[in-house]
């Protein structure tokens, strides 16, 4: 950590916005929420989970743009899913894997990009490890 310290605040502010966004969710919206109460507790616990190892990792510019990058696409692979009204399974079946690809092709060169500029293959991995949290904030919280 070289000599910084953490704040508290950092961590626990995250937490307790999400927090209250999931009992105002529940209180607003009970008939939503009964048939699913478990599966958006733990959504919200994996959330609580990807926001402190962010801030433990402290990533760079490059990971926050590598991230949006990954998360752009997991939109457009949303919208490809969710919005097109495809003929036959098959070619919904092909345009997602292709999208999939496309994504884990993208967490690749993350990686790859970190690793030339760096020469440390450590900085790489942590570089592609930042940017998939944060795109799969942004399709979790789309997809929520």
């Amino acid at each position: 950590m070289n000599g910084k310290k953490v704040n508290i605040l950092n961590i626990l502010v995250p937490v307790l916005l999400l927090f209250g966004a999931m009992i105002s969710g529940l209180i607003k919206y009970p008939v939503i929420f009964d048939s699913s109460k478990l599966t958006i507790i733990t959504d919200f616990g994996v959330a609580i989970a990807y926001v402190i190892i962010w801030m433990f990792l402290k990533p760079d510019r490059f990971s926050r743009n590598g991230g949006l990058i990954i998360g752009s696409l997991f939109i457009v692979n949303i919208s490809l899913e969710e919005f097109i009204n495809w003929q036959s399974k098959t070619t919904s079946l092909v345009a997602t894997l292709t999208m999939m690809s496309v994504i884990f092709i993208t967490f690749a060169l993350i990686s790859a990009v970190k690793t030339v500029k760096t020469g440390n293959l450590i900085y790489g991995l942590k570089s592609s490890f930042a940017s998939a949290l944060s795109g799969t904030i942004i399709d979790f919280a789309l997809g929520f």
